[in-house]
């Protein structure tokens, strides 16, 4: 949020933003010895925090858009689904990579 400091909706949005992206930097802090080497912590915290925060600022047009519905199921199998996302990545192994 790029409003100035002091000023309370980004105070607000601060607070509760700490309250999620602390326990997600420890958690990939714990996690350091499992990361790929290569693989830059910071912006392995952003992409997490991402993962976590978008499909709750995205509007429900978003999700009708996609064909899905945001409720608990659909959260949790999305949760699921990053998790592999993390672990398992999602595109193959270009010919030139091999």
């Amino acid at each position: 949020m790029d409003r100035p400091e002091g000023d309370e909706a980004r105070d607000v949005l601060i607070k509760h933003m700490s309250s999620f992206v602390l326990p997600v930097i420890q958690l990939t802090n714990s996690q350091l010895p499992n990361l790929k080497e290569g693989v830059d912590i910071d912006l392995a915290q952003l992409s997490c925090i991402s993962l976590m925060i978008c499909p709750f600022l995205l509007p429900d047009t978003a999700f009708k858009l996609m064909n899905m519905e945001r409720n608990e199921a659909s959260l949790m199998a999305l949760l699921e689904h990053n998790v592999k996302l993390l672990e398992q990545g999602i595109l193959k192994q270009s010919e030139e990579d091999l």
